[in-house]
């Protein structure tokens, strides 16, 4: 494929994208690095249609319709962005357990701001006025089912530590996912405490 058809192919399917869309050089069906993608968006990046957020994930803006908020550029979901950045490098991420815990109403407290464990380095980021931050841990299983109920079981737990954990909070926690994501929870691998307890959770139910 010639340059001048591929940068036409390109320019095509993104202008078929709706507004919102999160995307990296991965989605357009043809061998394209990053830089090169940014320079055949070029136009639409200057004129503050196109987002580029972490440098390799792009955000094709969607705006405010609200009178008072009129073409505000609207905050694209977080987690949204993440997933697309694991897309396009080695990266993984996952709700931090803190978080998890709260969705999955194993905890009351409210988060202030958004956190996430990460493969990468700790940092903290501002996107959209949000602040993010990332904490580094090296214990892979929480990047299991990433930004999905089971994974945040898993995220939860993990936060806890087996000090906290105990039978009631599993059962709890099995109330909480329903019966496909528990399933999907059992299967996830997982530190030998935490199948001891599911363990002393199934002996206790017969």
């Amino acid at each position: 494929m010639c340059g001048c058809n591929k940068e036409k192919l390109i320019i095509e399917k993104y202008l078929r994208f709706e507004a919102g869309k999160l995307f990296c050089n991965l989605d357009f069906g043809v061998e394209l690095k990053n830089k090169e993608l940014k320079r055949i968006l070029n136009k639409f990046i200057l004129s503050g249609e196109v987002h580029t957020i972490l440098s390799k994930v792009y955000y094709k803006v969607e705006r405010n319709k609200l009178s008072q908020f009129k073409n505000k550029p609207l905050s694209p979901d977080i987690a949204a962005v993440l997933q697309t950045l694991s897309r396009a490098t080695a990266l993984r991420f996952q709700e931090h357990g803190g978080i998890a815990a709260n969705r999955l109403g194993l905890s009351m407290q409210v988060p202030l701001i958004h956190v996430f464990y990460t493969t990468g380095r700790s940092r903290e980021i501002k996107l959209y006025g949000q602040t993010i931050r990332l904490i580094r841990t090296r214990c892979l299983d929480v990047f299991q089912y990433a930004h999905e109920p089971a994974g945040w079981a898993i995220s939860a737990l993990y936060f806890f530590g087996p000090q906290i954990v105990d039978p009631a909070v599993i059962e709890k926690l099995k109330d909480s996912l329903g019966e496909e994501d528990f399933q999907k929870f059992l299967e996830a691998k997982k530190s030998g405490w935490m199948k001891n307890l599911i363990l002393e959770v199934e002996k206790t139910a017969l």
